[in-house]
């Protein structure tokens, strides 16, 4: 089967710490944390349009709903400025508890959380390097509605990939253009 529920990540401090690791080790090149999910959206926002970049958000209604893949097409990791996560909004009953479950990890634990980190209630990162990587996919409601999303999958000290939907993007626009053809073009679409 198929169909699986919609989930995003929780930052728990052992995932936020890393991606510090990701950062510190030059894998991931930009990482910021913000203290109020509304700074980290004024501050995408003014990054999207002095880049001409758009946003693709994951509306947070879908987060939780069960939803079949239908199609998916891989991002090219330079073409993302950044993905964002609010830690306020992202419910533990929406997130994927595979991200904080020791058991999926085959690094220890992370021992030093940034700083910054501490009191941070919204969180955004460029793409690390491969093979972590963002796909962009096409799923199909249990309402038969389609809906277009982001996602990102991980390798870093897990066991296995994992790819959770991410609740902001800043990407090129000619890229997100292309983007949408490619998966249209997957789905059978035209």
């Amino acid at each position: 089967n198929n169909t699986h529920p919609i989930y995003g990540v929780g930052l728990a401090p052992d995932w936020i710490r890393r991606l510090g690791q990701m950062h510190s080790s030059v894998k991931m090149e930009r990482l910021r944390f913000f203290p109020d999910p509304s700074e980290m959206e004024a501050s995408m926002a003014e990054i999207a349009r002095a880049s001409k970049a758009s946003i693709v958000r994951t509306p947070y209604t879908l987060f939780g709903q069960r939803a079949t893949h239908v199609a998916g097409v891989r991002v090219r990791s330079d073409t993302v400025l950044f993905a964002c996560h609010d830690t306020e909004k992202m419910r533990p009953e929406l997130t994927d508890k595979r991200f904080d479950d020791p058991v999926f990890h085959n690094l220890p634990k992370s021992s030093e959380l940034p700083a910054e980190a501490r009191n941070a209630k919204g969180i955004c990162h460029s793409v690390p390097a491969a093979p972590e990587h963002m796909q962009y996919v096409l799923l199909e409601k249990e309402d038969g509605s389609r809906t277009r999303l982001m996602q990102e999958c991980h390798t870093h000290s897990l066991i296995t990939e994992m790819c959770h939907t991410s609740e902001l993007v800043v990407i090129d626009t000619d890229a997100l253009r292309t983007l949408d053809a490619e998966l249209s073009k997957a789905a059978g679409m035209h």
